[in-house]
């Protein structure tokens, strides 16, 4: 099974894509969000190039399981790919996932790595790896 991930922000969606068979998922990049859409002409492109079965999506949640205001916005942009998409579209935790990636680019590349696209590209690589590791 194909999976796309994405790891949902107000400015960026981080991008990868993955395969169940592996369980490891590799980077496609960032999209940018403009007055609250993503640039779905990317978003098409990459869903047509790689065919997924199923989209999974990091929604932000509190240490202890309780919703952020952002919360509500990323489970909205999950129905709305539900919609757009023929596609199941899951929605998966993501806490710490963006301090897991940073530590690793930074481990790993140094202080230079750390940019918002790389950032949240490796936050969608880890959001859907663990997806795949929880679920499959």
């Amino acid at each position: 099974m194909i999976l796309l991930g994405i790891d949902y922000g107000t400015k960026y969606w981080g991008c990868a894509v993955g395969s169940s068979a592996t369980g490891h998922a590799d980077p496609l990049g960032s999209v940018k969000v403009v007055n609250h859409e993503p640039d779905w002409q990317v978003l098409d492109q990459w869903l047509k190039d790689w065919k997924p079965d199923s989209i999974v999506i990091g929604v932000p949640l509190k240490m202890d399981g309780t919703p952020f205001e952002v919360t509500k916005k990323a489970q909205a942009a999950a129905e709305t790919l539900r919609s757009r998409y023929e596609v199941t579209v899951y929605e998966a935790d993501e806490r710490m996932s963006t301090v897991e990636a940073k530590d690793e680019l930074f481990e790993h590349k140094g202080k230079k790595a750390l940019t918002k696209s790389n950032v949240d590209t490796r936050s969608a690589q880890i959001i859907l790896e663990r997806w795949i590791y929880m679920n499959v």
